[in-house]
């Protein structure tokens, strides 16, 4: 099967993101989770305010969801950009108190950091 004609890189298209790689980064990391790190009930979201793609998922079937944030291995993020992530990054009954960084780089490494949100305290002032 070629990736356009995945039922997720079809829905991710749906949500007409203007860059198409980022399209095709959100697709390797859902692969990922799922194939690689055996994730349980993946699913990609839109953030209307951010205009941002990220996937929800548990890690197993115990623990609860969490938030992916799939991101170029190029792009600058700052401890701010970080804290509007996990202010804005919202699935139902999900905790909004961290979210997993998916660091992805284009041969398809992928890199996953773990950030809390308490990392952008103390940083506006």
């Amino acid at each position: 099967m070629e990736i356009e004609d995945h039922p997720i890189m079809k829905k991710i298209k749906n949500y007409n993101i203007t860059d198409e790689a980022d399209s095709y980064m959100v697709f390797h990391v859902y692969m990922d989770l799922c194939e690689v790190q055996n994730w349980w009930n993946v699913r990609v979201h839109m953030c209307p305010e951010l205009n941002l793609l990220f996937l929800s998922g548990h890690p197993n079937c115990s623990e609860p969801q969490e938030i992916v944030l799939p991101i170029e291995c190029t792009k600058q993020i700052s401890p701010q950009d970080l804290k509007k992530y996990t202010s804005y990054l919202k699935v139902e009954k999900c905790p909004n108190d961290s979210l997993t960084v998916a660091v992805y780089e284009s041969d398809s490494t992928i890199v996953y950091l773990r950030v809390k949100a308490e990392i952008g305290i103390g940083l506006d002032h």
